[in-house]
């Protein structure tokens, strides 16, 4: 199946995004309401020792709980001097509108929560997913009128749940102007049943356009799904072509490999409008946006939206996983820490 789709030039825990982690435990009852934050300068090590590494394109500041870090501010600022997208991973808890605006002003890129039925999030236990979909969708809407930030996800699914897959598919679509970026994992429930179905089973609008190595082999360990559209319209797959031209016009023009779009860019706009009017994928809604063009009261920005799915096989040996369930985590980058240690390349 992979060979038919586009393979990014990275692979699964060797990214191009690199992560710092600011604090043991998540604060949640999984790690006994406990978050402790790691020395600043241990921290800003870190950070620094990322100038040695040119083709990283994103910077994540990952826990436990980040938003827990006294000095979180201070780290932005720090990580900002290294990399112009510096993206907080989260589990939400202490994050308010407020608090999102200041380090957005700070040099704040983007946002990706972790927000799932699994946690011992307080007032939260026992919900059903549609529940915790309201939740996201909380989140969500809060980034949105905050405004200039990236808006990410990382979401448990449970193998074999198709209602469950069903229900974040058809969430993530009535939110793409909203959402950008979606991590699903697959993990077992235990039950025996055979594995559910991937989103590229389910419907052409999630067909994967392109697929990801584990760290080690060429063997896949998640596939990559590029939608594009506007919210309450057609909102279509994009070919591998599609996809491949992404990745080597960014390389070509950044030097680097693509962790994170920016949906609100000209480049990425450009990008789409580009895809919607020369890829057969996306006819369809090339045809759909020529037409609204004819009335004058659509000509003002029918902008396009578009969202990234990575999909990533939950027995992966490749695959990173967060200590425990409520820490804030980027399971597709690399830890700046063992960047250190071992000198592996991106």
């Amino acid at each position: 199946m992979a060979s038919t789709k586009y393979r990014l030039p990275w692979r699964v825990g060797i990214s191009p995004s690199l992560s710092v982690k600011l604090t043991e435990g998540c604060g949640f009852d999984c790690c006994g309401g406990n978050s402790e934050p790691r020395d600043l300068k241990v921290i800003k090590d870190e950070i620094a020792s990322l100038e040695d590494w040119p083709r990283a394109d994103a910077i994540t500041l990952v826990g436990g709980e980040p938003t827990r870090h006294p000095d979180l501010a201070e780290i932005v600022k720090s990580a900002r001097d290294v990399r112009t997208k510096v993206v907080l991973c989260t589990n939400g808890y202490d994050l308010g509108p407020e608090r999102l605006c200041e380090l957005r002003d700070l040099g704040l890129w983007g946002v990706n929560l972790r927000i799932n039925r699994s946690q011992s999030r307080p007032g939260w236990r026992d919900n059903s997913e549609i529940q915790i979909e309201g939740l996201r969708t909380h989140y969500a809407e809060m980034i949105a009128r905050v405004g200039g930030l990236l808006c990410g996800f990382e979401i448990e699914v449970n193998e074999g749940d198709f209602r469950q897959l069903a229900d974040v598919l058809a969430w993530a679509e009535r939110n793409i102007d909203r959402v950008q970026r979606l991590v699903l994992h697959y993990s077992s429930n235990g039950s025996g049943k055979a594995p559910g179905a991937r989103p590229d089973d389910m419907a052409e609008n999630w067909t994967a356009s392109g697929w990801i190595a584990s760290s080690d082999t060429l063997v896949p360990a998640g596939m990559v799904t590029w939608r594009v559209g506007r919210r309450g319209s057609d909102i279509l797959a994009a070919s591998p072509r599609l996809l491949q031209i992404l990745c080597e016009g960014y390389e070509s023009m950044h030097k680097r490999n693509f962790a994170f779009l920016n949906p609100q860019s000209f480049r990425s706009q450009l990008t789409c409008w580009i895809g919607a009017l020369s890829d057969m994928s996306l006819r369809p809604l090339a045809k759909e946006i020529v037409a609204s063009l004819t009335s004058p009261s659509k000509v003002v920005s029918p902008r396009l939206a578009s969202q990234f799915l990575f999909s990533l096989d939950g027995e992966s040996k490749s695959t990173q996983s967060a200590s425990c369930t409520g820490a804030g985590w980027d399971s597709l980058a690399m830890a700046a820490a063992s960047v250190m240690i071992s000198g592996a390349a991106v």
